[in-house]
């Protein structure tokens, strides 16, 4: 007797070129050159004068410091290290989730690392730059992914893959003289998973209590920037 299967879209990476993370990375790569040519990508007042995050210019009005920051790297292997985990990360995003999608996760992932390492640490005059906020937003999107799917398409070794890989890289941050900032991999990370559980996974029903968990850590995280803000903001 035949047995009645549920049938669910499949969530495998779909065939076709990820061409909005290639668009991410070459930028990221022309950036780098571009450095290289202006005095150097490990020089800090290169970094300062391209947009590098320092959260007193910010507090003077200099927001856009916020975004720039993405796009700027400390050197070759910092460069290396971050395009490759875009390409891993993004490619899989993008063929799941589409291509816009892919773009809001990012670049809001990557504003909600900067805001995160400016109200947790407002006074500091270290210089931070990098897309690892973005790309742990990427992590916190598969993390949604593999949770919505992981019992119907055996995506369990997946969502434990994404697990451990933050894992270990927010556990090297505490190490002593780690230069790596948890701040901006959290708020990453946290808007990631808000950003990609609120817009869902295209054509995958049964995502309704999954978004609606998404819109609210959403909200929460915009709560948390309003009171965590330390001036008066009206």
């Amino acid at each position: 007797m035949p047995v009645n299967e549920e049938r669910v879209p499949s969530l495998a990476p779909r065939a076709g070129t990820p061409w909005m993370t290639g668009t991410l990375v070459a930028v990221m790569v022309a950036m780098w050159i571009a450095l290289e040519q202006h005095g150097g990508s490990t020089n800090l007042q290169v970094l300062l004068r391209a947009g590098a995050q320092e959260n007193i210019l910010i507090w003077s009005g200099q927001w856009w410091r916020l975004v720039t920051p993405i796009f700027l790297h400390y050197g070759v292997l910092h460069l290396a290290l971050n395009t490759l985990a875009l390409w891993f990360a993004g490619s899989i995003v993008e063929s799941t989730f589409g291509h816009l999608r892919l773009l809001l996760i990012f670049f809001l992932a990557g504003v909600g690392g900067s805001l995160a390492e400016l109200l947790f640490d407002p006074r500091s005059h270290l210089i931070t730059v990098g897309a690892s906020g973005a790309i742990f937003g990427l992590f916190g999107a598969l993390l949604y992914l593999g949770t919505l799917v992981h019992q119907r398409q055996n995506w369990g070794g997946f969502l434990r893959s994404v697990l451990l890989t933050v894992v270990l890289a927010f556990a090297y941050g505490f190490l002593p003289g780690s230069d790596i900032n948890n701040y901006v991999h959290a708020g990453g990370f946290l808007t990631g998973l808000a950003v990609g559980a609120t817009l869902g996974v295209p054509g995958y029903p049964g995502q309704t209590w999954q978004r609606f968990f998404g819109f609210l850590l959403l909200l929460s995280l915009g709560y948390l920037v309003l009171v965590s803000w330390p001036v008066p903001l009206f």
